[in-house]
């Protein structure tokens, strides 16, 4: 990395590994729990495709750039539509914690200037 990122935006690319880290270790134990089937595989892979978003999307942060920043934005804010659309029906308000915590990481100045004031 030859720039230093700013806090905001570290402390972005940390959240985004963790997620991705989270989902993984979540995916393969719902393939474990529902036993070693293609249905299971199939199901253990549908819920790993969020976190292999935002592991991407960790990787690209030190390169910068709109497409970053509205491609983070984006993958963060239908992630929480996601949540508040099956909220009634499983009652899940934890998992709004790590996709507000990023978009408030992402509005800071910093990590503004830091995504848009780099050319494409």
């Amino acid at each position: 990395m030859a720039q230093k990122l700013p806090r905001s935006v570290l402390w972005l690319r940390i959240l985004l590994f963790v997620v991705a880290g989270l989902t993984f270790v979540f995916s393969a134990a719902l393939f474990v729990l529902l036993g070693s089937s293609a249905e299971a595989f199939g199901h253990a892979l549908f819920t790993s495709l969020p976190g292999a978003v935002q592991l991407l999307w960790g990787l690209f942060v030190p390169r910068g750039g709109r497409a970053v920043f509205y491609g983070v934005l984006l993958t963060e804010v239908l992630l929480v539509l996601h949540t508040l659309l099956t909220l009634p029906g499983e009652g899940r308000i934890g998992q709004l914690l790590f996709p507000v915590a990023i978009l408030a990481l992402l509005s800071r100045p910093s990590a503004r200037n830091f995504f848009l004031a780099k050319d494409d």
